[in-house]
């Protein structure tokens, strides 16, 4: 068991690396999940789109902000 929990946790930490950017990510893409499925009108369809932008913009300036000024 600790071979699969220690391959499993190489895996995450070369591809995230940060629990904060894994879940500032997860959140961004179920809300733009939950817009594109309640907005029906065709002028809105691109919000996605810039909610997902500024989401993970969002989440990235966070956690380099973290590294940059540590508490």
């Amino acid at each position: 068991m600790g071979i699969i929990t220690k391959f499993l946790r190489g895996v995450f930490y070369f591809f995230v690396g940060d629990w904060i950017i894994l879940g500032g990510v997860a959140i961004t893409l179920l809300v733009v999940a939950l817009l594109e499925k309640v907005i029906t009108v065709d002028a809105l369809k691109g919000v996605g789109a810039i909610v997902f932008l500024v989401g993970v913009a969002l989440t990235l300036f966070v956690t380099l902000r973290r590294e940059i000024f540590p508490k």
